[in-house]
């Protein structure tokens, strides 16, 4: 890596050198004219930094090994978060060796997998995928969206789980659907966004919407033409797939989201379907829970007097509220799981009517909070290995809860907790790991170090090998974001586990601000009149390491280009930095 340095350090041009003066210090920037990319110096540069380069790895001994070292740590099972229905658990999977996803039914009274639906063997037409499911309540029928990629065609299709028979139901689309079973398990409601007539909607560009937005219904096994199907509700949009549907536990009732196409607030509203008592006859009458785009509202459950609602309207971190049904005016909703400052929620939900389960991260770390359902008291933590949750499920029907985990060394896991034992701990239900790899080798943990001005205490996360002496031969790799309210946790990246690995390295992830580890604040103090400030905590890293005989190799920092140059100002910090920006 020397040599390397040496070689790349004489191609620093010795002319050209940019001035410019900074609070009163003069800052030399000797690259400049690489701004200039389509220039003819500029290309002759990068011709001859590859040149350089690829010399250099050509006599590299052992880069064939590293190639299939590498091929293999990106090997590996892939499973989602089960979706639960009563005793049967439904999750997708992916072979390593396959690029087919396949999704897969385990009763708890076999624990056997057995493959329900799988897309190669199902009759789809070429360039047809399947794109979306849903699983009836009662787990005995299966709807599925496919989209035919070269014609651009939408269907619904249907299959019953229990007799592995493909049902003669299908409802084609002009757009990818939404779709929620009925509580009796005999129909499914679905979206369709049918354009308005193309020529009107150019005379009338102004004033038009693109779209009419419908909430159907459509009955099992039904032989009609799914044209007939009842619209039960519509509105006009300009955007397609904006709008989402589902049912409450009960069934009762039939909540709507309507998304906001330029961010992410949405509208909420609700009818009273009462569909195991009376039959749907005529159009559904909606009731506003949120009639304007003030903020993100995510259905997660209710009672028999509430809906339960995510939502970050003056709650940074999120928050649960209470929405009552009867009346549900903004003046009457109220806090069940209140906003917390250090704590930000990011999943939620219900554990069989008798718990809420929440997903929070503090501290960069996750942690899984337990309340009751009701009344929103807090029971206990469960604690959760470093990493990152991806997801979290479970049902109105079971106590378990399912979380979606992954951190350096461990590119999928799904861990399990049953809520009704004594011990509230999580357990391995699947788990994918490369062939070659042996996670059990690895240590991560988490440090703090003082900011530049030492006023602000920054966490970083270290990641290396457990039989390795932390001194000055172990190359260490700082890395960072630092940007778009992006929350840094750890990640699976073969790349660097390639690197802690078999070059006995350190690799180290510092969660500097501009990020959103600590909610708003955080990121702005790291961003826009406040980038300086990003920079400073990266170099405060990098001195922290360095002070703790962790000689820093590559410093890799994700930030926009301008903070390139004020970041190459410090590597003088250590003659072995090597800069990747």
């Amino acid at each position: 890596m020397k040599t390397m340095l040496k070689q790349n350090g004489s191609l620093m041009p010795k002319s050209d050198v940019y001035k410019e003066n900074y609070f009163g210090k003069e800052i030399l920037d000797p690259y400049r004219w690489l701004e200039q990319e389509f220039s003819v110096k500029t290309h002759q540069f990068i011709s001859y930094q590859m040149k350089k380069t690829q010399d250099f790895l050509s006599h590299c001994s052992y880069k064939e090994e590293i190639k299939n070292y590498l091929q293999s740590l990106c090997q590996f099972d892939q499973y989602t978060c089960p979706i639960i229905r009563h005793s049967d658990y439904f999750y997708c999977f992916k072979a390593s060796h396959s690029d087919n996803v396949v999704l897969e039914l385990i009763q708890t009274r076999t624990k056997c997998p057995e493959i329900i639906l799988d897309s190669t063997c199902i009759g789809l037409e070429k360039m047809e995928t399947v794109i979306a499911f849903n699983i009836s309540n009662c787990g005995t029928y299966l709807c599925y969206e496919t989209l035919n990629c070269s014609i651009g065609q939408y269907k619904l299709h249907f299959k019953d789980i229990k007799t592995d028979h493909q049902l003669s139901d299908c409802i084609k689309l002009y757009n990818k659907s939404s779709m929620t079973w009925s509580i009796d398990n005999k129909g499914i409601y679905y979206v369709n966004c049918i354009p308005l007539n193309s020529s009107e909607y150019q005379f009338n560009a102004l004033i038009h919407h693109n779209y009419t937005v419908h909430i159907f219904y459509h009955e099992l096994n039904d032989n009609s033409c799914h044209m007939k199907d009842q619209s039960l509700w519509c509105c006009e949009m300009f955007q397609p797939n904006l709008l989402f549907c589902e049912l409450n536990e009960t069934g009762r009732y039939l909540l709507v989201s309507i998304l906001n196409e330029y961010d992410s607030k949405n509208k909420m509203i609700f009818a009273d379907v009462n569909h195991e008592r009376t039959k749907i006859t005529g159009r559904l009458k909606m009731y506003p829970i949120v009639d304007e785009y003030d903020a993100n509202y995510k259905f997660i459950g209710s009672t028999s007097t509430h809906f339960y609602l995510i939502t970050n309207l003056d709650a940074p971190n999120n928050k649960i509220i209470k929405v009552n049904i009867k009346d549900p005016e903004w003046s009457g909703w109220e806090d069940l799981i209140p906003h917390n400052s250090v704590r930000k929620l990011e999943h939620a939900t219900c554990v069989n009517r008798q718990y809420l389960a929440i997903s929070y991260i503090e501290n960069v770390k996750n942690v899984i909070s337990i309340y009751n359902w009701n009344n929103g008291r807090y029971l206990r933590d469960i604690s959760v290995p470093i990493g990152r949750i991806y997801a979290l499920t479970s049902h109105y029907t079971s106590s378990q809860i399912f979380i979606s985990f992954a951190t350096f060394n461990e590119p999928c896991t799904i861990l399990h907790c049953d809520l009704y034992k004594d011990n509230w701990k999580l357990e391995v239900f699947r788990k994918s790991q490369p062939m070659k790899l042996d996670d059990a080798k690895f240590e991560i943990k988490q440090l703090f170090y003082k900011s530049k001005d030492l006023k602000t205490t920054i966490p970083m996360f270290i990641f290396h090998r457990k039989d390795i002496i932390m001194n000055s031969r172990n190359p260490c790799k700082l890395t960072a974001f630092g940007g778009f309210g992006y929350i840094n946790q750890p990640y699976y990246s073969a790349c660097e586990l390639l690197f802690v690995e078999k070059f006995n390295g350190i690799f180290v992830l510092a969660n500097i601000r501009g990020g959103g580890e600590f909610g708003e604040e955080w990121h702005k103090y790291g961003s826009d009149i406040h980038r300086s400030t990003a920079i400073d905590d990266m170099i405060a890293a990098a001195e922290y390491l360095i002070q703790q005989n962790i000689p820093i190799l590559i410093i890799s920092y994700y930030k926009a280009t301008r903070m390139v140059a004020l970041l190459q100002l410090h590597v003088q910090i250590n003659d072995q930095i090597y800069s990747k920006l």
